[in-house]
């Protein structure tokens, strides 16, 4: 289960029941349909429209994140009879849970994710504006202030004495914070990452558990009860703001002592580079221009046209 609440980190046991190497899983038909709608980014300011096979495809990299670091291998199949671990979205209740995995004794477990609440996939844009969204939103509104006095000042002056150019300015900066705000920013402000949370409640059913829970583990293979370390783990129950959708140490140090693995090993991270963020950015501005072009130009005919009609009536 993962929770939105604060908490400490090691690793620990989620279930002791033993699992065979190779994993099969089956995504429900509606479990895409469900979670493609709430994929906020991809509503207003992109080029390209998610699809199904993106919403797989973010499943199976969550799957790979543990599959590179232990001898566990994952397939996706088609069929539910022949599936150890079921994929689904439901409306969880439970407030600030994102989703929940379930062991059976049945080996048939589950993974249910809140069909209620948003994602985004750009991990690096959305880390560092959080990491600096208090400056960014004041500075974000000091400058919609400033812009706002700005428009007032063009309404009001005569247009024959201001620039078109400086009026396409004033009205792109007043434009831009709220295109901005609503597009690109808040979908990393209000949503989480999909494949975090994927990774998180794959390695419940993997058998780990959160890191504060007792008893609690460090190391890997020949492990001992350990202190909170500190770093930011996948499993911890709490979403963190991390700069990288990868495992933590600890993560993999847990899944080789459970089901096997060179200690000796690196961690592998191959996180999936996504411009998604930089895209709704620019795609934010282009609006920005093209309605501050079209708003100027309009009140620039608007005003010939009645100063044509005074000059004939004169």
């Amino acid at each position: 289960m993962l929770s939105l609440l604060s908490s400490c980190l090691v690793w620990s046991r989620f279930h002791t029941r033993s699992l065979p190497n190779r994993i099969n899983y089956y995504i429900e038909d509606t479990f895409c349909t469900k979670v493609l709608s709430n994929f906020w980014e991809d509503r207003f300011l992109t080029f390209r429209a998610l699809t199904c096979d993106d919403v797989h495809l973010f499943v199976r990299n969550s799957f790979d994140s543990w599959q590179h670091n232990s001898y566990l291998s994952f397939y996706e199949i088609s069929n539910i009879e022949n599936a150890s671990l079921v994929i689904n979205s439901d409306t969880i209740t439970t407030k600030d849970v994102l989703g929940f995995a379930t062991s059976s004794t049945h080996n048939l477990d589950s993974i249910t994710i809140d069909e209620q609440d948003c994602w985004y996939r750009d991990n690096s844009f959305c880390y560092s504006l959080k990491k600096n969204q208090i400056i960014i939103l004041v500075l974000f509104g000091v400058f919609w202030v400033l812009s706002t006095i700005g428009v007032i000042f063009v309404l009001l002056f005569p247009m024959k004495k201001i620039e078109t150019t400086f009026r396409i300015v004033i009205w792109a900066c007043f434009l831009a914070p709220p295109l901005i705000l609503w597009g690109s920013l808040l979908p990393c402000l209000q949503c989480h990452n999909f494949e975090i949370l994927m990774m998180h409640e794959i390695g419940h059913v993997l058998g780990l558990g959160h890191p504060e829970d007792e008893p609690n583990q460090c190391g890997c293979g020949n492990y001992t009860t350990c202190a909170d370390l500190g770093d930011i783990k996948v499993m911890s129950s709490t979403i963190k703001n991390r700069p990288y959708a990868c495992l933590s140490q600890d993560d993999v140090d847990g899944v080789k002592s459970i089901h096997g693995g060179s200690c000796s090993e690196d961690l592998k991270c191959y996180e999936t580079v996504d411009f998604s963020g930089f895209s709704r950015l620019f795609v934010a501005l282009l609006y920005t221009f093209t309605l501050s072009w079209t708003i100027v130009t309009m009140r620039t005919c608007y005003h010939k046209y009645r100063q044509k009609n005074n000059d004939i009536n004169m």
